[in-house]
């Protein structure tokens, strides 16, 4: 099979160099995608906001205290 693949092979580092070449060939447009990234940002955080935090049980091991 040729292209994008849905299950890349090779190694682990061969894939993540593959997705960091990506995003630096996409970096110099991504202003084209998000013209106004932090208003982007707020809105995203607006939305994760009103999801329910964890269960019972569930605990956070690393981040910052909410």
């Amino acid at each position: 099979m040729t292209g994008n693949s849905a299950s890349p092979s090779g190694s682990p580092g061969d894939r993540a160099a593959s997705v960091r070449d990506f995003y630096d060939r996409l970096a110099p447009d991504c202003h084209l995608i998000c013209p106004d990234r932090d208003a982007g940002m707020a809105r995203q955080a607006t939305a994760l906001s009103a999801l329910p935090g964890p269960g019972p049980g569930v605990r956070r091991v690393a981040g910052p205290e909410i």
